[in-house]
């Protein structure tokens, strides 16, 4: 669909851009300065777009992020993004590892068997591997549906009532934010998986810590973190 230009009606162009919005404004300017036109609308209008395009444009991502205002450069070209990102993604890789190491350890995997506090014994059916990620400990808004499990119970009834928990916490040197996280002693294991079948679902890519970190870094984010 092309652009229509909402003073001239005419299509292909804005009304900034507009050449009859532009001659209609020196000719407002030339009858204001003789006197014949005490006031113009138009002339106002683009005095406004003039302020716009001199002010300088500050980066969104360092005043949001870090509370500075840096007008070298805009979020697209941040460098205090790019290692933002590296970092993140290096910490990523490092946190998988030792998250990995700890599902292994425990034997948190798909078709492992534990008992909870509040169902009674259960059955891990999925592992959202996207979902964990160093943002698990550290983020709010991260996504906390790492695990879905079903009740036996409900299983020998034919049914499936799927339920969720998030990653256990632990400290892997990063300090622990999040109120109300499970606990490692919430996964009382009876028929824990093995950790040969727990690496073999880990997906592509998972562990080089790339992955589930796009969300943080989004511009809607930016006053969230």
């Amino acid at each position: 669909m092309s652009v229509r230009c909402s003073y001239c009606r005419g299509e292909g162009h804005n009304r900034i851009s507009c050449e009859a919005r532009k001659r209609a404004v020196e000719c407002h300017k030339q009858e204001i300065a003789s006197g014949t036109r005490p006031w113009s609308s138009l002339v106002d209008e683009q005095e406004l777009y003039d302020r716009r395009k001199t002010k300088p444009r500050k980066c969104s991502y360092c005043a949001n992020r870090h509370y500075e205002h840096n007008y070298d450069h805009n979020r697209r070209n941040c460098p205090r993004l790019a290692e933002d990102k590296a970092k993140l993604v290096s910490d990523n890789k490092e946190w998988r590892s030792a998250a990995l190491e700890l599902m292994k350890e425990h034997g948190i995997g798909v078709g492992a068997i534990f008992n909870d506090r509040y169902y009674g014994r259960c059955l891990i059916t999925e592992v959202r591997w996207g979902s964990i990620s160093c943002l698990t400990q550290t983020w709010c808004n991260q996504d906390r549906v790492n695990f879905r499990f079903t009740t036996l119970e409900s299983l020998s009834r034919g049914q499936e009532h799927t339920r969720w928990k998030e990653f256990p916490r632990f400290e892997n040197g990063m300090r622990w934010s999040r109120w109300g996280s499970s606990s490692i002693d919430d996964f009382s294991m009876v028929v824990p998986a093995t950790p040969r079948f727990i690496q073999a679902d880990v997906p592509d890519g998972w562990s080089s810590g790339e992955t589930g970190l796009d969300t943080y870094f989004l511009a809607s984010n930016d006053k969230k973190c």
